[in-house]
């Protein structure tokens, strides 16, 4: 049998309060792309259940052709 996808919200919220103490500020590296704002947005929804401040960083790497569109 398959097993069930985990939530990515609860493996980010999980993340969060193994390795960030309640009241720290976590600074993400936000490239544009949909890997990047799709954990901004993970950590958008738990940030204030882990009780953590949330700033985004935009970081332009230039790996990906179309980065200077975004």
């Amino acid at each position: 049998s398959r097993k069930p996808k985990p939530d990515l919200r609860a493996c980010v919220a999980r993340a969060v309060r193994a390795h960030a103490a309640p009241g720290s500020r976590l600074i993400v590296g936000l490239s544009g792309g949909v890997d990047s704002v799709v954990l901004l947005d993970a950590l958008a929804e738990c940030a204030a259940d882990c009780a953590i401040a949330l700033e985004a960083v935009h970081v332009h790497h230039g790996l990906q052709a179309d980065a200077d569109r975004w």
